[in-house]
């Protein structure tokens, strides 16, 4: 009798889920790590970094359980495992959300807020879970929305430099549901982001850092929602291919060195027209070095669009900026130099305009704009010359005795 073997099972490999491709991503994306994109400000992230982002339990709490720290929730917060919000941080809320919904409406809040994935701390109210770093996200959108001006059916190429967990790419896709969104940020931060992005966008075409190294710069010409990358990968992007650029409150917490590495790229990507929305603090140190909006790296070819303190943190300043193709008059460093924190060389600067606007006031500078005291004298004189011979011809009679008289 001959005992017949079972034959093995075959070898039936599962699937990677995309929380493995997320894991893969960030494992790669570490052993290639730029230096320099990790300030001294970044060094938060835990040992167990990867440990935790491997934990698929902690996911349905990364907005309050520590994953987002410095990035979604407050830099060493603590872990926050109920809802509860004191009044004093209640009242701020609905106080932030009543200013909001005076510039935006009620609707455009209501359509565009998020504070459900990864349950952060939220007050309900008017019908709305409302989170605080998401209803700047959401006034972010509003002035995009507004100023961007294109058709809900367009599709766009946007950039955003430093995302967060990814809440801002997050609304303005909901806008362009065509829109080809390319995040550039820390490979901690990219992990956070596949995970937010493909819970609020189920399906969505992603492109992440294993898919980019095989195709290089053509992965990203390619069809994808989503482009999920490391700081660095910048260099790839076309020249003149992106129609928007964002940062907002975190090239404040970048070394010098990468907001000039950013600038660079920016300058080269961003297409003629295209926005720049720049939202960051006017001084920070957290780096090591003193980072100030003021000092940002803009070249010549900007115009100024938009320039004022946030609508909620007046210690944060807003711009938007219009790439052009020719030098614009007057340079954005003239509207930046203007901005706080002064400097003494700021009040030398301050003394000598008003030193020369003082000598224009006495003494002239051109006959027609500030013809000084005596421009001005000339001036009065010429017209009551003027004055007088109108005068004159509108009389006849004296006009005829006048010639008269001449003639003697």
């Amino acid at each position: 009798m001959t005992l017949e073997l079972e034959s093995p099972p075959p070898d039936v490999r599962r699937a990677p889920s995309l929380h493995d491709r997320m894991l893969a991503n960030f494992r790669l994306a570490r052993e290639s790590y730029v230096r320099h994109h990790r300030s001294r400000h970044w060094d938060l992230f835990p040992p167990d970094y990867e440990a935790r982002l491997g934990d698929e339990s902690l996911w349905p709490d990364f907005r309050r359980n520590g994953l987002t720290r410095g990035f979604g929730t407050s830099r060493g917060a603590p872990d926050t495992p109920d809802d509860t919000l004191d009044s004093r941080a209640a009242g701020k809320l609905v106080a932030a959300f009543d200013g909001l919904v005076g510039i935006t409406g009620f609707e455009f809040v209501r359509d565009y807020h998020e504070a459900r994935i990864g349950r952060p701390v939220a007050l309900e109210h008017r019908g709305l879970l409302l989170d605080r770093n998401d209803l700047r996200l959401v006034h972010d959108t509003w002035e995009i929305v507004r100023h961007l001006g294109l058709p809900a059916d367009a599709a766009p190429t946007f950039v955003e430099i430093g995302g967060g967990h990814g809440g801002l790419v997050a609304k303005l896709k909901r806008r362009w549901p065509r829109a080809r969104c390319i995040i550039l940020d820390l490979p901690e931060v990219n992990a956070v982001q596949t995970h937010y992005l493909s819970t609020a966008f189920p399906g969505a075409r992603l492109l992440l850092y294993s898919e980019f190294l095989a195709g290089g710069a053509k992965a990203l010409s390619g069809e994808f929602d989503f482009a999920i990358l490391p700081g660095w990968t910048a260099d790839q992007l076309r020249d003149e291919s992106a129609d928007l650029v964002m940062n907002t409150r975190s090239m404040q917490e970048m070394n010098r060195e990468t907001i000039g590495f950013y600038f660079d790229r920016i300058h080269r990507f961003l297409r003629p027209g295209g926005l720049f929305y720049c939202v960051n603090r006017y001084t920070k140190s957290t780096v090591g070095e003193p980072i100030r909006i003021k000092d940002f790296p803009f070249d010549d070819r900007w115009h100024i669009q938009v320039s004022r303190p946030s609508f909620d943190q007046p210690w944060i300043h807003e711009l938007i900026a219009v790439r052009s193709t020719m030098p614009v008059v007057p340079a954005p460093a003239s509207t930046l130099a203007a901005l706080p924190p002064y400097r003494l060389a700021d009040v030398g600067t301050g003394l000598a305009t008003a030193i020369r606007r003082l000598f224009a006031i006495i003494f002239g500078d051109h006959p027609n704009i500030n013809p000084g005291i005596p421009g001005t004298l000339r001036n009065a004189r010429v017209a009551l010359e003027r004055g007088l011979v109108a005068w004159v011809r509108g009389r006849p009679g004296l006009r005829a005795g006048l010639k008269k008289l001449l003639r003697r």
